[in-house]
């Protein structure tokens, strides 16, 4: 028994866009139009609590707590970058960068040249 993928992908198809016709008349239905509403509704509800609760006493609280935590982080970062691990860290990582750049321009030297010879080789063919 062998299998027509096919057909069965044909029938999958047609399956699919069967679902997508019922879907598209219930949502153009009174209940679909009727649900679509209330969550519009719902939606707003809930965009008006959220702003209400940023605006709140505990909302301003909570944001200039973390306007703190934000700025503390900040100075922590910057005493790291400066201390000896910070500048060693950095050290390092430059002589990554540098490596690597190296590294990369090295390939495409190479690169370079082996066109070079193939374009010669190619010509020295004809």
């Amino acid at each position: 028994m062998s299998f027509d993928f096919d057909e069965l992908k044909h029938k999958a198809g047609n399956m699919l866009e069967k679902g997508k016709e019922k879907a598209h008349e219930a949502a153009e239905s009174e209940k679909g139009q009727k649900i679509k509403s209330k969550a519009g509704e719902l939606f707003e509800k809930g965009k008006e609590k959220a702003h209400e609760a940023a605006e709140s006493e505990t909302g301003q609280k909570i944001k200039s707590k973390a306007g703190d935590l934000f700025e503390k982080g900040k100075e922590k970062a910057h005493e790291i970058a400066e201390s000896e691990t910070g500048k060693k860290v950095k050290n390092k990582a430059e002589k990554l960068l540098d490596k690597g750049i190296d590294k990369a321009e090295n390939v495409y030297e190479k690169h370079k040249e082996r066109k070079a010879e193939q374009k010669e080789q190619h010509e020295d063919k004809e």
